[in-house]
């Protein structure tokens, strides 16, 4: 075994292949654990906790996909300079804030 000072001095050929096998594993679980996405595909995704995106897959890379999104479901929390009123809402009198 290798001493303190060695480990701290100059690389270790024991610690470089040990975190070489270590990366291995880690990419082929991420590698096995992943579903083939093609172009057409129908898909969701959690936006955020609480809130689901359905969608058709237009455009992919290696580790992302471009998504045309057609329902969004779910409570969603946003400030309120970021959303623009398209149809306001009737305000009943007797309604409080």
């Amino acid at each position: 075994m290798t001493d303190t000072t060695t480990l701290n001095t100059k690389p270790t050929t024991e610690l470089e292949t040990l975190l070489a096998v270590i990366e291995g594993i880690l990419q082929e679980r991420e590698d096995s654990t992943l579903t083939p996405v093609n172009i057409g595909d129908s898909v969701s995704f959690d936006l955020r906790k609480n809130c689901s995106v359905k969608g058709v897959v237009l455009g992919k890379t290696e580790k992302r996909v471009k998504v045309q999104c057609a329902s969004i479901e779910g409570v969603y929390q946003i400030a309120t300079k970021n959303v623009v009123v398209e149809t306001a809402a009737i305000i009943d009198s007797t309604e409080e804030e």
